[in-house]
């Protein structure tokens, strides 16, 4: 019996190791696809489909996003203020408000605010209007782009 073990370990792995390694590196594999759909599509998604409604304003987050879901520099914009949102989940005082314009019921967020275009951010110190997420992101941070 020793011997067959000793051979074994020579040869590397036998038929059941394998199986459980090629088990394995599938489910990383298919596990690390699922995560970078995720990554990748989750916020387009959530910009087609955000706010087809009439928005109350919230006063109490960092800032307001208004946002075309057909614009294209709203959606280069849009995916940090999801992640924005995202990692302060848990922070409703640290959250972005987003508002669809394009929704009739929002429309009135345009004269009330005097956007000229989108995306534009607006907080209490002012109004932003860029297609960089991040200088949108550090406009809510500090009032400065």
């Amino acid at each position: 019996m020793k011997t067959k073990n000793k051979k074994r370990s020579k040869q590397g792995f036998g038929l059941k190791e394998y199986l459980n390694w090629k088990m394995l590196t599938s489910f990383s594999l298919g596990f690390s696809v699922i995560v970078g759909a995720f990554i990748y599509l989750a916020p387009g998604l959530s910009a087609s489909g955000q706010n087809n409604r009439p928005v109350a304003l919230q006063q109490d987050m960092k800032g307001t996003f208004f946002y075309n879901p057909d614009c294209s520099s709203c959606k280069k914009a849009y995916p940090a203020i999801f992640w924005h949102n995202f990692l302060n989940m848990a922070n409703h005082k640290e959250q972005i408000q987003v508002v669809n314009v394009a929704y009739s019921a929002n429309r009135h967020f345009i004269s009330d605010f005097g956007i000229e275009r989108t995306p534009t951010m607006v907080t209490d110190k002012g109004h932003l209007t860029t297609s960089d997420g991040q200088k949108l992101v550090q406009f809510t941070e500090g009032g400065t782009a």
